[in-house]
Order: structure tokens, then sequence, then C-alpha cells
């Protein structure tokens, strides 16, 4: 899903399959970009609530968030969208000349159940 203005793309949301096993066939993990000068305006919130409800109702349990741990703005958004810290997992990422630690974060949005 696409957040835009005039038709200009401020920001994007989509899910992918966190694995390709039957096992997780229930569990999405979430990207989600907002143009930086356009944070703090709803966009992002708007873009996760569409996803969210688009999830739920295709029977989706839980969607995952990884988010670079010194990305403090993303982790207070999701934490702010309820999900909770589930991992965090030193030195997993290497951009911009060093390396990073990820949070992994969980929402869960309908109830577990057996199949």
């Amino acid at each position: 899903m696409a957040y835009t203005d005039n038709d200009i793309c401020l920001g994007y949301a989509y899910a992918s399959k966190y694995s390709y096993e039957k096992a997780y066939e229930k569990t999405v993990r979430l990207t989600i970009y907002m143009n930086p000068h356009h944070h703090q305006k709803g966009g992002s919130s708007k873009l996760y609530d569409y996803l969210e409800q688009a999830l739920t109702d295709q029977g989706i349990i839980q969607m995952l968030a990884s988010i670079t741990a010194s990305n403090l703005a993303s982790l207070k958004f999701h934490k702010k969208s309820n999900f909770i810290e589930i991992a965090r997992l030193e030195k997993l990422g290497f951009k911009m000349g060093e390396w990073h630690d990820e949070v992994l974060m969980r929402k869960q949005i309908n109830p577990y159940k057996n199949f």
C-alpha cells in the first residue's frame, strides 16, 4: 500500500511471508517506509492501520517488525502501535559502514488457534 499526496509517493507499507514453511503461514513480516520530511504527520499510522485490517481480514495471527535498534522513532512508533519487543539481535545488519543491532517486535491481531 502506498501513501500519496498529489500523486507523489510519500511512503509505503507491505507484508511478506515470514517463512515459506507451512508452520508459519499465519505470521507475516511488515515493512514500512516514510519520506523523512513526512514523519509525525500520521501517514505511517494510516498505512499500518489499513494493512493491519487487511491482514486481520485474511486470518493472519501475528505481524513481525524488524527495526534497527538505533532507530528510536521507529521503535517508539511500533510500541505506540502495540507491538512488543520479543528479541534483540546483536550486529545483525551492516549498513552505512557499521554493524547494527536489530530489534524484533510482534503484534498479535487475531486469536491463536489450532487448525
